[in-house]
């Protein structure tokens, strides 16, 4: 792509909006489609494609952690794109999605549909593991909000695509509809291919971070220090502290067993409290409400005060959710039970995009790519333990059992994001364009 001179940088200030959020968006679009294909209307059209074939509940429940067994990819995604570009990679996944999708019509066996899930999550890793690398790319004082906005994506396409997708099921069949949730896969990778023309990064713009002003010798030094000019940054990953990493490894597992326990035992939990079936799907809706609400708030406190603050907002809310629905089968209170519902929600929107940043803080920009490789990894790993785990505890140990491990197995992440070091910021310099 083309240099900008340096003189460009008061030049592209003044040329309307930074491509950055551009970037944003074609990112927002990125994971709306993954999460809303890949989990929301994939249970949809699982449902029938199990009547037709006679399939048990537990197998076809089986599928939507099967999905996470490719996990361990997301370890060796900082190598991947030093080989490939981020962008192609996501392009790559969002076609895979649909291949797979569009495959569901001619399944005849169960371990064709357990394949091809098992496929569907290697995309999945491939798009998703490249969001927040890119938007690092583009922003530094403004990163924690780009990426809630960008993170927003997946719970609004879980909004959006689950209603959608069962209209289609009802209008078409499920076969059409698979088809056509394909196609909008595709259409989405176009879109996303058009956004992300032009400048792969701010310095190719004479900017720097946010669209912030950067002299030449800035730019120069900012390839120097990120490692542009070929130098390795072994030295950056020897310099991370292994306790450190070690307890927000524990910490987000125990972040993604607390969060898929509630989205899998939610519905069970709500129709044992004696909610109507309507009511119950409705409080499940408002959780992913709340996520999309958490999100963005908490990357608006992120950005402007002490991570502690947002750290403490999120253990507030999950104690709250917790309280709230323990004590739904007594009030039978759709209020009582939907503000649980909500605040739990926006848990576990806030606390993905808390761990985010608190990960690139704590490690600094140089090895990103590998430390949100690990906070993938550990974040995926929580989820494939936490939905069985979950399920046995609720089969056990009844609702207040179940609410009970859920407050336990986010109590690492709870007590390691409020004594975490302050970290370092990122600094207000261009991270790599070429990797």
């Amino acid at each position: 792509m083309t240099e900008y001179p340096p003189a460009a940088a008061s030049m592209s200030l003044g040329r309307g909006v930074y491509f950055g959020w551009r970037v944003v968006l074609a990112l927002f679009l990125c994971t709306f489609a993954i999460f809303g294909s890949s989990i929301y209307s994939f249970i949809v059209v699982a449902q029938p494609l199990a009547q037709e074939h006679g399939w048990s509940a537990a197998q076809t429940g089986g599928l939507v952690s099967a999905m996470w067994l490719v996990a361990p990819l997301a370890l060796f995604y900082g190598p991947l794109t030093r080989r490939f570009s981020p962008w192609g990679l996501i392009l790559f996944g969002l076609c895979a999605e649909a291949l797979v999708l569009a495959s569901l019509i001619f399944v005849t066996e169960f371990w064709q549909l357990y394949l091809l899930r098992i496929v569907m999550g290697f995309g999945k890793v491939l798009a998703i593991a490249a969001v927040p690398m890119l938007t690092a790319r583009w922003f530094s004082r403004r990163f924690a909000t780009a990426m809630a906005l960008v993170w927003a994506g997946g719970s609004t396409g879980g909004l959006a695509l689950s209603p959608a997708t069962e209209a289609l099921v009802l209008t078409l069949g499920w076969r059409p509809a698979t088809l056509v949730v394909a196609g909008g896969l595709l259409a989405v990778a176009v879109a996303i291919s058009l956004l992300s023309r032009g400048p792969s990064s701010p310095t190719e713009m004479g900017l720097g971070l946010d669209g912030d002003p950067i002299a030449a010798r800035e730019i120069d030094g900012a390839r120097t220090a990120r490692g542009e000019s070929g130098n390795t940054q072994s030295g950056d990953v020897k310099a991370i502290n292994p306790w450190v990493a070690g307890c927000m490894f524990v910490a987000v597992i125990g972040a993604g067993m607390a969060s898929i326990a509630v989205l899998t035992q939610e519905l069970a939990l709500l129709r044992r409290a004696h909610f109507s079936p309507a009511a119950a799907a409705t409080l499940l809706g408002m959780t992913a409400g709340g996520s999309t609400t958490g999100s963005v708030a908490i990357g608006w406190m992120l950005d402007r005060f002490n991570a502690r603050w947002s750290a403490l907002a999120i253990v507030a809310a999950i104690s709250f959710g917790v309280f709230a629905l323990a004590l739904a089968p007594e009030s039978r209170s759709v209020i009582l039970a939907g503000a649980g519902a909500l605040a739990l929600g926006f848990a576990f929107g806030a606390g993905e995009v808390l761990w985010i940043t608190l990960t690139r803080r704590q490690f600094g920009d140089a090895v990103f790519p590998v430390t949100y490789g690990g906070w993938y990894f550990a974040l995926q790993a929580g989820y494939a333990a936490g939905g069985s785990l979950a399920g046995w505890s609720f089969d056990h140990l009844g609702p207040s059992g179940f609410l009970v491990f859920v407050a336990l197995v986010y109590l690492p992440a709870a007590i390691c994001s409020l004594a975490l070091p302050a970290g370092r910021q990122a600094a207000p310099v261009q991270t790599p364009a070429s990797q």
